[in-house]
């Protein structure tokens, strides 16, 4: 029997092509030639160097596949060692930032409460872990964040996502903290969260009530000094209903003692508007000097700048200057403490008709006071005061809202100083324009009252 001519072709053929000869009959092998026999053997030992080959090369693919492997363990471990420290790290900065750190998930409830955020409300992270955040909120914003954030987890719309704003939080003892709030939202897997950073205003909002209550104590005193320096032209005022006053009794005495009883109403109702003509210029100035607290409040702008005119008439009078008003119309409402604003009017009114004094006689003296919308912004109302008088140096502007300077023989420094900070208390600019062609001119800003018309 010859041997069969289909060899396996594939190391791992050879055992079931050996098996096959095996199970050959005796007499089919004692008649295999010494050639079948050695080719046979040849063909045997050249199969197992090939299996030998195919096991070398794949123990050292498994042995670069385990290498690699243990290089990816290697990896694993030091990713999760840096992700260890990172977090330790990210946890000890969280710890020990100043302001107050909450992050939520979609539901509200308490992932993440630090230091700062237990200084602040009063609770333990312990306490506040799991719970909703709403708990750290007085009502009615408590009963309505959860609904808030279903109403933004729809639509996607809100308004407190990026932008910082003033809220107030609920201590854990049931008071009221004013806090400035800041909201960002991130996402862990599919997971949406929300993280906050809250700054306690507590001291802030002392520090402001004690700047404020300076600051009206300087007014008071500034209005003081502005109503003695306004005494001459204030007396002038009051003397001419006084006098008409006089006059008109004086002829109501005659017409008694003449009998003509019937002309004695007319004088007496001339006597009598005079005398609350007097009553009302009294009562303006007591109003102006009055001792009192910052008191904010929808004001137009225009009929405060006509009231400011009126007590400076007189001053103007007697100095010949022209007082000019230009004043749009319709104007919205400006937010304002009407009193601290007719101070500022009154002072800038007073240093432009004192300038323009030591003019020659026959010079043009001449102050315009003009109010429209801010140049640029919808929320902002300007008003201008422009006087033809010799004008500012360049160095005086330089320093002229100084506390102290003054440009005045007899000034103390402090008017224009006060009247910048009363403006910008007001989140208002008060400034001099530098390039005006004549004279001087100032400006400054009032914001719009909330739900103020626009005029447009």
């Amino acid at each position: 029997m010859t041997q069969d001519k289909s060899k396996p072709t594939q190391p791992e053929d050879l055992l079931r092509h050996a098996e096959a000869l095996l199970r050959q009959s005796p007499t089919d092998l004692a008649r295999l030639s010494v050639e079948d026999v050695q080719s046979l053997i040849d063909e045997l030992r050249a199969d197992r160097l090939k299996l030998e080959q195919r096991i070398e090369a794949q123990a050292d693919e498994l042995s670069s596949t385990n290498r690699k492997l243990n290089e990816a363990i290697d990896q694993i471990h030091r990713v999760k060692q840096a992700l260890s420290i990172r977090e330790k790290k990210l946890d000890a900065i969280v710890d020990s930032a100043v302001d107050g750190i909450i992050t939520i998930d979609e539901n509200g409830q308490i992932n993440t409460f630090n230091a700062a955020s237990e200084k602040i409300f009063g609770y333990s992270e312990e306490e506040m872990l799991g719970r909703n955040v709403s708990l750290l909120m007085p009502p009615p914003h408590r009963d309505r964040h959860n609904g808030c954030i279903n109403r933004y987890l729809k639509t996607g719309k809100s308004t407190i996502i990026g932008v910082g704003r003033e809220v107030e939080g609920r201590r854990k003892d049931g008071s009221v903290v004013p806090l400035q709030l800041s909201v960002t939202e991130f996402t862990i897997g599919r997971d949406r969260c929300f993280a906050g950073i809250v700054r306690d205003l507590t001291e802030q909002k002392r520090n402001e009530r004690e700047k404020r209550a300076r600051l009206d104590e300087l007014s008071h005193v500034s209005r003081l000094c502005l109503v003695g320096e306004m005494a001459s032209g204030l007396a002038h005022e009051l003397n001419q209903p006084l006098t008409a006053i006089a006059s008109y009794l004086q002829a109501c005495q005659r017409l008694i003692d003449a009998g003509s009883l019937e002309k004695l109403k007319p004088a007496l109702n001339s006597a009598e508007r005079q005398a609350l003509l007097a009553g009302e210029i009294i009562r303006r100035m007591r109003a102006f000097v009055s001792k009192r607290r910052t008191t904010m409040a929808p004001t137009n702008i225009n009929a405060l700048i006509q009231e400011a005119v009126g007590l400076c008439e007189a001053n103007c009078r007697q100095n010949s200057v022209r007082l000019e008003l230009k004043l749009a119309e319709p104007l919205p409402d400006v937010c304002v403490d009407s009193v601290q604003i007719e101070q500022v009017l009154l002072n800038l009114i007073r240093n432009s008709i004192e300038a323009m004094a030591e003019m020659p006689t026959d010079a043009n003296r001449r102050l315009l006071i003009e109010t429209g919308s801010c140049e640029g912004s919808r929320v902002q109302i300007q008003v201008t005061l422009k006087d033809s008088g010799p004008g500012l140096a360049g160095d005086q502007i330089d320093h002229i809202f100084k506390p102290f300077h003054t440009t005045k023989p007899k000034g103390m420094g402090m008017g224009l100083s006060i009247s910048r900070s009363i403006i910008e208390t007001h989140n208002g600019r008060l400034w001099v324009d530098p390039d005006a062609p004549d004279g001087a001119a100032f400006h400054f800003t009032l914001p719009i009252a909330d739900g103020s018309d626009n005029g447009e």
